[in-house]
């Protein structure tokens, strides 16, 4: 099946799921980018670009069976300006939306980019959602914003879209296994998220200060890159404050150094206030780290094979966080960290192996047709 990819935000995650899938997958694709800062100037202008990019495709005699895009694509008004393609079946995958974002200043959130989602949704023929929580959390926020409209509320549609959605999850690429035994050394943490305001890196960092407080050796390794003047600050102040303690700071530019840093890690942190799936966690519990996680959000339903740990999911306190990282490194001084199989945190996450996650999504991508 011959596959036209629109991609508006190809980076970060967006760019992962389509590379992997595209590499494993039966179908033939032919996958059109944008790149560059300004996700809401992209998120308008794509339909725009993306109808002249296609439109020269088509004169010069390409065809395909299915148009993939992702939520960052205001879809109806692309197949406005391409109505040669209007009666290609139409999928759209919500990495994120605009309605339920969170946004440091609630009255600063654009509402023009809530609605395009609400139009991408009515305008696609499947809608797809990287999790159950996030499938909810979304048709949820959308019956409350349509709520407040002043008339032509079309209360209807959440259930119209819920009656073609369906939730696909992530991929993740086989990672290297540290072997049967850790390298010597203090207790090895990782933080792996965007440094803003919704991952709660303060959180992090106040769990690491009662850690030092408790004498409880550890590396802390806290990727990603720094957004904002305030998270340099924080960032900053927490990093001069660890000393020592710290084995890798920022964004890792090479794939082979951030996986052997996951592959070394003991344990992976997560104090995230919003996560619709979580690829970075899932990648690090699949390199042999022991997952400490909100009891919420996605979590509980991406991790759900292993509820049964007794540290893996935390209440979202700094206390139980300090506690949980504690008692891993009591644990793993004695070598009873994951009991009797250290392949716990690997068999968990199998289902999202690119070699189960595409044949899935090739089939699914089938049934739309």
């Amino acid at each position: 099946m011959r596959v036209l990819g629109l991609e508006p935000y190809y980076g970060g995650s967006h760019q992962a799921f389509l590379d992997g899938w595209m590499r494993h997958s039966a179908h033939a694709w032919e996958l059109m980018t944008l790149s560059g800062p300004n996700w809401r100037w992209r998120m308008r202008h794509a339909p725009v670009t993306f109808s002249q990019r296609v439109r020269a495709r088509l004169a010069e005699g390409a065809t395909w069976d299915v148009l993939f895009c992702s939520d960052m694509l205001d879809l109806a008004t692309f197949v406005g300006l391409v109505p040669e393609i209007a009666e290609l079946p139409s999928v759209v995958f919500f990495h994120e939306n605009q309605l339920s974002y969170p946004i440091e200043d609630a009255t600063a959130r654009d509402y023009h980019c809530a609605f395009t989602n609400f139009t991408t949704c009515l305008a696609a023929d499947s809608v797809w959602f990287n999790s159950a929580f996030h499938q909810g959390e979304f048709l949820d926020s959308l019956r409350g914003f349509l709520r407040r409209m002043p008339n032509y509320r079309h209360l209807d549609q959440p259930d119209a879209i819920l009656s073609k959605s369906q939730v696909q999850a992530l991929g993740i690429a086989p990672l290297p296994r540290s072997g049967d035994g850790r390298r010597q050394g203090p207790m090895r943490i990782v933080w792996a998220a965007r440094w803003e305001y919704d991952k709660r890196p303060d959180l992090f960092f106040e769990a690491l200060d009662l850690l030092m407080e408790q004498r409880v050796a550890f590396e802390v390794y806290v990727l990603g890159g720094r957004d904002s003047e305030n998270a340099g600050k924080l960032f900053a102040d927490a990093r001069g404050r660890l000393g020592e303690r710290v084995g890798a700071w920022g964004y890792v530019d090479s794939a082979e150094e951030y996986v052997r840093i996951l592959t070394e890690a003991d344990v992976v942190v997560s104090t995230a206030d919003h996560e619709f799936f979580g690829l970075s966690i899932v990648e690090a519990v699949a390199a042999g780290a022991y997952p400490v996680v909100p009891n919420r959000l996605a979590y509980p339903e991406v991790l759900r094979e292993l509820r049964h740990l007794p540290h893996a999911f935390h209440d979202g306190t700094a206390t139980a966080i300090t506690s949980a990282l504690s008692a891993i490194a009591a644990d793993l001084e004695t070598g009873t960290l994951w009991g009797h199989d250290r392949q716990t945190g690997l068999k968990a996450v199998e289902p999202y192996l690119w070699d189960r996650r595409a044949p899935a999504l090739d089939t699914a991508l089938n049934d739309v047709m």
